[in-house]
């Protein structure tokens, strides 16, 4: 399996499409899941303002070559080709549903099997969180989510993180210069920190119906984003030598 993430900034009638048009496994060959979603920044300001000329596709496939048709043959692709997106080889997913106050294994659609990697490549990493939102825990899942972005852009090997969301379906993406700098930033520090607050708030009353947690080596990365929250086209090169030589 792996995973790919598809981020642009289109027009209005464009954006209308994408949200209409999420490709469908039984029609696209070798995909497995797919949603498209409205971004919104996180970790630049202390709100989360969607974007709505930023769209997005998050994707689950066989394998690259099912993603080369898809660029390739689908429809929707002429809407993303003037952005970005990153291809993504899972490390570890952890996927729950949760019933009556209980957690048990969940079955996310299109994953199936042992995806976890015991030794994953060094270098930069992604984190996606991806949920079944429940209509009625929105709101406080927003709040919480906004006390956990916030330390992100003062956080150590932080690189880019946006918010993905298209109700029910709700996710948070973010790029990582290495695995030790998501480990600091989510379990590092006191019980107060935002994240820990938001993980402590989830297990009182769950926010999701259903979930999964992923960490994804990148392997691809093709393109950036202009506008607000820019990403840059060399986020994937080696952070520390740069900061080094300044």
């Amino acid at each position: 399996m792996l995973a790919s993430v598809h981020l642009a900034d289109v027009g209005p009638r464009d954006a209308v499409v994408a949200l209409r048009a999420s490709p469908r496994p039984e029609s696209t060959p070798g995909l497995r899941y797919a949603t498209t979603v409205v971004a919104a920044p996180l970790g630049r300001s202390l709100i989360a303002v969607p974007q709505p000329g930023r769209v997005g596709l998050i994707a689950l496939w066989d394998d690259d070559a099912a993603i080369d048709g898809f660029l390739v043959d689908h429809p929707l692709a002429s809407i993303f080709s003037g952005g970005w997106h990153v291809r993504l080889a899972p490390v570890q997913a952890h996927e729950y549903h949760r019933s009556r106050g209980s957690e048990q294994s969940g079955s996310w659609p299109g994953l199936s099997g042992d995806v976890n990697d015991p030794a994953p490549p060094d270098g930069p990493k992604v984190v996606l969180t991806l949920a079944r939102t429940r209509p009625s825990q929105l709101l406080r899942f927003a709040r919480a989510s906004l006390h956990a972005a916030r330390p992100l852009a003062q956080s150590p090997g932080f690189i880019w993180a946006s918010a993905l969301v298209r109700p029910p379906i709700v996710a948070t993406f973010s790029l990582w210069q290495s695995p030790a700098s998501i480990e600091a930033y989510a379990y590092a520090g006191d019980d107060d920190s935002g994240h820990r607050r938001a993980m402590a708030a989830d297990r009182k009353r769950p926010f999701h119906q259903a979930g999964v947690f992923f960490r994804f080596h990148p392997t691809r990365s093709v393109g950036e984003l202009d506008r607000r929250n820019a990403l840059p086209a060399d986020w994937m090169t080696d952070l520390s030598d740069r900061s080094a030589e300044q």
